[in-house]
């Protein structure tokens, strides 16, 4: 990871992680056996894409120290590590190391998690609308880049469609949300049809996004 800094423009430096479970067995190899819609990257011009999907795991991560001090203080809407990677990739080039450096315990405590307590049509509007939008709206307060401006403006527009799709469906709502389906498809592609699902079709479908398969 040291060696990455030669390179005077890397903010940061993260690396692949083999998992392990509370006992110390492992289980996977690398993370992205088990998170495997997220596309790790190294790089310019990253922050647009982290604000959405984060790939940099905080015990994996190596950051300059002024960049640790451009982020504080940390954006409550979102994880350290989350926030520390978005500020380093407005400043500079990140670099992922794929090679797994770390041994990550996976336990029924971890913070973050796909679809994390998650387990009905309340729980996945509070966790993955709701806390989006006010996600979203503190991020366009603190972010004022201007390579960042349309991107959350538009992000703005298409959670807010999702929440009054979710509350009445209707064509406008959803015509917003297949235009701006790029931003996370796997959202879009559930919430169309969230609000006609039984609660067991539901529960079901969100065992299948946990297990990665949608």
């Amino acid at each position: 990871m040291v060696e990455k800094f030669s390179d005077k423009d890397v903010t940061l430096v993260c690396s692949d992680l083999s998992i392990i479970d509370e006992n110390g067995t492992k289980i996977a190899d690398s993370i992205t056996e088990i998170r495997k819609r997220i596309v790790y990257k190294s790089g310019y011009n990253l922050a647009e894409g982290l604000l959405m999907i984060n790939f940099v795991t905080g015990c994996a991560m190596m950051v300059k120290s002024n960049i640790a001090k451009k982020a504080v203080p940390f954006e409550e809407t979102l994880i350290h590590d989350q926030w520390i990677a978005i500020i380093a990739a407005i400043n500079g080039k990140i670099e992922f190391i794929n090679k797994p450096l770390v041994k990550y315990r996976q336990h029924r405590f971890n913070q973050t998690g796909i679809l994390k307590d998650v387990y009905d049509k309340q729980s996945y509007y509070n966790k993955r609308i709701k806390d989006f939008l006010c996600r979203y709206k503190s991020l366009q307060k603190r972010l004022n880049y201007d390579e960042l401006k349309e991107h959350i403006n538009n992000c703005l527009m298409w959670i807010e469609a999702r929440k009054n799709y979710f509350q009445r469906p209707n064509i406008k709502d959803l015509k917003v949300m297949i235009k701006y389906r790029d931003f996370h498809k796997v959202s879009v592609l559930i919430e169309c049809i969230l609000p006609f699902l039984p609660k067991w079709i539901f529960k079901y479908v969100i065992k299948l996004a946990k297990r990665g398969i949608l």
